[in-house]
């Protein structure tokens, strides 16, 4: 069994990921690699440039000691939007529908759907997967094997739901949620055989990280911390410049002073990843058997905001200083 596969009384966790600009999908993976009860098992790199995120998922597990966890390649592309063009050249450039370009020189990703379907088969109801990106993949998967949410034991995503006589729906305003509305549309589809838990943007506005924050994880030494630092500042540069509007309505700072915003990143995904490894602190409201929690302003499921910041952090330390128990 490979060593990946050897998870003795672990919460094995599958992240789905859409990490690379925004740091929030790092402190997400280095929040689980901190958690004594988490195995993560697997990675799926989704989202426009799939193939840059893989190698950067690699190279942050690498530097939180997770030389064995797999990484797989999603779609560039989210559902409907294929381009004819890359996937002719896809098709005229693979074997048996897997390409080889690179193999022997640089790592050769597996493909995400198929990661998908290998860990939901090894696991089975023990498997968790961290929804932080839109779900192309996860639908595609479901699109193959019909069964596959039967066999997995919860999907944890980020991003808020509608609720109607019992029955929940994607939030249009929920960002990975609308990125692919089709997709979601099709996995929330399967809520009948499977607990979905849900954790909304205002959980996360409970617990903002600061610049000094990320000094601390940087200060650790690790790469990954240093990452986080710089993805951080970088992050809300590029926010700035590209919807400045919406940057000094969210912010209230104005473009131009970005460098005085002390406030850096709203940890929407390792709240997320929390929820699965240490629910302690968030509240939730419960529609059968599904869990919402931070789905509105007035209930952002957070019980102790500073407790909650605190244990995010001394987890993603924990995971940055080479202890991962």
């Amino acid at each position: 069994m490979p060593a990946h596969m050897q998870t003795a009384e672990k919460i094995p966790v599958l992240v789905y990921s859409d990490d690379g600009r925004d740091v929030d999908d790092i402190e997400a993976i280095t929040y689980l690699a901190g958690s004594p009860n988490v195995e993560i098992v697997g990675v799926v790199a989704t989202h426009m440039i799939p193939d840059r995120r893989a190698m950067i998922a690699r190279a942050v597990l690498n530097g939180l000691g997770k030389t064995g966890v797999p990484v797989g390649v999603g779609s560039i592309f989210t559902t409907g939007k294929e381009d004819e063009n890359l996937l002719k050249y896809l098709r005229e450039h693979t074997i048996r529908g897997r390409t080889y370009e690179g193999e022997g020189l640089i790592e050769c990703f597996p493909d995400g759907v198929d990661l998908i379907e290998d860990l939901a088969d090894h696991y089975g109801d023990k498997l968790k997967v961290a929804v932080l990106a839109p779900m192309t993949d996860l639908a595609k998967a479901a699109e193959r094997s019909p069964d596959v949410f039967r066999r997995i034991g919860g999907l944890f995503i980020q991003g808020q739901a509608l609720v109607d006589d019992g029955v929940l729906s994607p939030d249009p305003a929920a960002y990975n949620l609308a990125e692919d509305m089709e997709a979601a549309t099709r996995v929330f589809g399967f809520q009948d055989d499977i607990p979905l838990t849900l954790v909304g943007k205002y959980a996360a506005y409970q617990a903002p990280l600061t610049r000094s924050d990320f000094e601390r994880l940087a200060s650790t030494g690790n790469p990954v911390g240093t990452y986080m630092k710089t993805h951080a500042e970088k992050g809300i540069e590029c926010f700035a410049e590209r919807a400045p509007q919406v940057f000094n309505r969210v912010f209230g700072v104005a473009p131009d002073q970005v460098g005085q915003l002390n406030e850096l990143s709203k940890p929407y995904d390792a709240l997320v990843a929390k929820t699965i490894a240490n629910p302690e602190g968030l509240i939730a409201t419960h529609v059968g058997h599904h869990a919402l929690i931070g789905m509105t302003s007035e209930d952002h499921g957070v019980s102790d905001s500073a407790a909650l910041k605190r244990e995010l952090m001394d987890t993603m330390l924990h995971a940055l200083r080479g202890n991962p128990a």
